[in-house]
């Protein structure tokens, strides 16, 4: 479980377009004056499986190992927000979707994960597709 640890916050991990999508997000954040910090950014497939074996997730793989999603959190007087509730979530998920991302807050995940609640400090890329054909393309360029 140390890998559980083990959180890649970088950006220049990600995918090169959605990085340029990210830096807007932390622009825009920046600019109405919410410290708003990357927490977790291209997650390792053993990570993953951590996070399913504690019950965090039921997914064998996500966005995260693409390097498509990051997770962040809002801080105030140096201390996070954890109320995924507080306005500055929904400020920052609306104009991430503006953007063409998918807003965590949206995720109805109650009947998936018992006692969760909709995941305000996650953001995803993948327009029009999903994990099935990014992992069906990924092959068949690991076949050519």
């Amino acid at each position: 479980m140390a890998e559980m640890n083990q959180k890649d916050r970088d950006v220049a991990h990600l995918n090169k377009k959605f990085q340029v999508i990210v830096q807007q997000i932390l622009d825009f954040a920046a600019g109405l004056g919410i410290d708003l910090r990357v927490v977790e950014t291209l997650r390792s497939l053993g990570r993953q499986a951590a996070y399913l074996a504690a019950g965090s997730t039921t997914l064998n793989v996500g966005w995260h190992n693409y390097g498509l999603a990051f997770d962040f959190l809002i801080f105030e007087s140096g201390m996070p927000v954890n109320d995924g509730k507080d306005p500055r979530y929904t400020q920052i998920g609306e104009f991430a979707e503006s953007l063409g991302c998918r807003w965590g807050g949206r995720f109805d995940i109650k009947p998936q994960i018992p006692g969760r609640q909709p995941d305000s400090g996650h953001i995803e890329y993948h327009p029009g597709f999903t994990i099935a054909h990014l992992q069906a393309v990924l092959r068949i360029q690991e076949q050519a």
